[in-house]
């Protein structure tokens, strides 16, 4: 679409935590299954963005550029005036770009399985053994239905925090629908700490960024309304 895309230095990450992320009867198909689903990561992430992306050039809307990182990415709009349900639309489309990936991954898995190459996510047990690309792509599944699930989380800068506060904008003013999500966002951000401390420390990682990022919010607010 004539958007400049751009690297992150940290997707980087990606590789090692795929690595270690996948079961060790793969022995040496390790590698590749790790950078299969790299290769799946970079394009679901950016599958996430060009979604925004497109929703956006399809409302007239106009994109500077496409960022992908570590287990992140955005897509930055040019500077215009961006309705609320133009905005809407365009938030939703990302994370429902991954839940169509998800999809289209489980339905190709569930069909091999019902092949009898044993490798569908409706054949596969906790312990049982997938050749090297059936792993890949179960692993590439989850990180789509992952990324649907986490982005829909109302915690601002997350897709579902911005989509929260447009709505709250209708039956409050942009002030209080501001400090409601910015609250929110922090109550999730600490579940997502004590969740992350048990089950991985990335989650907790993003969990101290996202408190941060709103503690930042509500003193800037603060800040501007004394100085008023």
């Amino acid at each position: 679409m004539g958007i400049p895309l751009r690297l992150d230095a940290t997707f980087i990450l990606v590789p090692l935590a795929l690595f270690s992320a996948m079961p060790n009867h793969l022995y040496e198909a390790v590698w590749p299954a790790a950078a299969v689903a790299t290769l799946g990561v970079f394009l679901s992430i950016l599958l996430h963005e060009v979604g925004h992306a497109a929703a956006a050039r399809w409302q007239q809307v106009g994109v500077a550029e496409i960022v992908v990182g570590g287990f992140f990415g955005y897509a930055t709009l040019k500077h215009q005036t961006v309705f609320r349900k133009q905005q809407l639309r365009i938030l939703f489309a990302g994370p429902l770009a991954n839940l169509a990936i998800f999809v289209l991954l489980w339905s190709l898995l569930a069909l091999s399985a019902r092949s009898g190459t044993g490798v569908g996510l409706l054949a596969y047990q906790p312990g049982q053994a997938m050749g090297w690309l059936g792993e890949a792509t179960r692993v590439l599944a989850l990180v789509n239905l992952a990324m649907f699930v986490f982005n829909m989380v109302p915690a601002f800068p997350l897709d579902g925090g911005k989509i929260l506060g447009l709505l709250l904008v209708r039956r409050l003013s942009p002030r209080r629908s501001m400090q409601v999500v910015s609250v929110l966002s922090i109550l999730a951000g600490v579940l997502m700490v004590f969740l992350g401390l048990g089950l991985s420390l990335f989650l907790a990682l993003i969990g101290i960024l996202i408190v941060v990022t709103n503690v930042r919010r509500l003193k800037r607010r603060a800040g501007a309304s004394s100085s008023a």
